[in-house]
């Protein structure tokens, strides 16, 4: 679509950030690949967990501080486990602290806008409107948030230089 070609130098770049494809359990047919964030990315995803953080009651979250242990600093400690340290009506209170938060949705549109490289959706999007259109699919913005987390967090391993993007 009249795309201008990229250095040579950043084609080689943007394969050290880019993941393997990943294809869509929640959209067959579909893929994408996750990309590591930006510095730009960085900022802006963390600052938008810090201000997630301080809108959870207090509490839970010295509840999740202390379950957390020494995995914070080693960002191991998944959404997953978090939950599991939880009851079922901290949960609740989780989930209403968060309800109508457009810090919520900001931050996880950050997550698909910084975190996806490369895709196989059809139709003309830049990333903005991509990420926008996907929140409305609950289940497949949440598949590759979770895939994109999964390359960013610092036990992920980088695809070898030799590593196509098609």
């Amino acid at each position: 679509m009249g795309e201008k070609e990229q250095p040579k130098w950043q084609a080689a770049a943007r394969i050290t950030i880019l993941g393997e494809k990943h294809e869509l359990e929640s959209l067959s047919g579909y893929w994408f690949k996750p990309r590591k964030y930006s510095t730009i990315g960085v900022v802006k995803i963390n600052g938008g967990a810090m201000k997630l953080r301080t809108n959870l009651p207090k509490g839970i979250l010295k509840k999740l501080a202390k379950g957390m242990g020494d995995k914070e600093k080693d960002a191991q400690f998944t959404g997953k486990e978090a939950m599991k340290l939880l009851t079922e009506d901290e949960i609740s209170q989780v989930m209403d602290a968060q309800k109508g938060d457009e810090g919520a949705v900001s931050f996880q549109k950050d997550i698909l806008i910084y975190g996806i490289g490369e895709h196989g959706f059809d139709g003309d999007y830049n990333i903005e409107s991509l990420a926008e259109e996907l929140l409305e699919y609950p289940d497949v913005a949440a598949e590759m948030i979770e895939v994109i987390k999964e390359w960013n967090s610092p036990l992920a391993q980088t695809t070898s230089e030799t590593s196509g993007t098609s």
